[in-house]
């Protein structure tokens, strides 16, 4: 059968491999990186080529791009989102306008990745705190605003045709009917639960160690297992090699 876009919802603890992972998927690849410069590394290993950071105008804001040739050939442009004062984040604000944006270009682009989504929240967050809402001592309203934030970047994926990854870190909750530490999203709020519902994919990437040699080495969840959230639509084997060629296995096969 034809192979569909993929709408994933990636979540992985620091270092399992998440930004790594998403640097399989087709190309021409746009990323739009949060986190702090050196983290893009995974998108410029092995790379044919590594342009310098530029910027570009978008309305009233600039936006840090580097273009690489990944070393398959294909084009990546790493788009950086990033406040230079914590106490005046405005990146909440020009990823949601990037993001609106990306609709009338996203021909352009087999894959977007987004990461991560808990930086986004908490520039979100840090936006309310500081600049919208500065006036209001209770921290709910934050946390409310960083969730209806993070919800609205979900719900415009939902429009995209080309392959989408999110990325999140794991976030942990005490399941007191069982006793049991349950792992979800690092997301605010609801969307800790429901945020797998919006994409058709959703996968936890973590690191497996051999008990006989010792060695390490990455897998993808891709079904629940009543701890960490995670589901399937193209029948991805679980585990699998976290790899974009390794999801379809089964789907290629019908």
């Amino acid at each position: 059968m034809q192979r569909i876009p993929l709408h994933i919802l990636l979540m992985g603890e620091t270092g399992s491999g998440k930004d790594t992972f998403a640097a399989t998927f087709p190309k021409p690849m746009l990323v739009w990186h949060l986190d702090g410069y050196g983290q893009e590394m995974p998108y410029m290993k092995k790379a044919q080529h590594v342009g310098e950071i530029q910027n570009y105008v978008m309305g009233n804001s600039s936006i840090n791009y580097r273009d690489i040739i990944a070393a398959d050939g294909g084009p990546i442009r790493v788009e950086y989102f990033s406040s230079d004062n914590p106490i005046q984040p405005m990146v909440s604000q020009v990823l949601e306008s990037r993001m609106a944006n990306f609709t009338t270009e996203q021909h352009q682009w087999k894959t977007l990745v987004c990461g991560s989504l808990s930086s986004a929240a908490l520039e979100s967050r840090l936006y309310e705190q500081f600049i919208l809402n500065a006036h209001f001592k209770d921290p709910r309203k934050w946390y409310g605003a960083a969730t209806e934030y993070v919800e609205r970047l979900i719900m415009m994926q939902k429009a995209l045709v080309c392959n989408v990854i999110f990325i999140c870190h794991v976030g942990r909750s005490m399941d007191e009917v069982g006793g049991e530490m349950l792992f979800t999203p690092d997301l605010p709020g609801r969307l800790s639960w429901s945020a797998g519902r919006y994409f058709n994919e959703m996968y936890r990437l973590y690191i497996m160690r051999s008990a006989e040699t010792g060695v390490a080495s990455r897998a993808l969840q891709t079904d629940g297992d009543g701890r960490y959230q995670a589901k399937t639509h193209i029948d991805a084997p679980n585990p699998v090699y976290p790899h974009y060629e390794s999801l379809w296995s089964e789907w290629d096969k019908q």
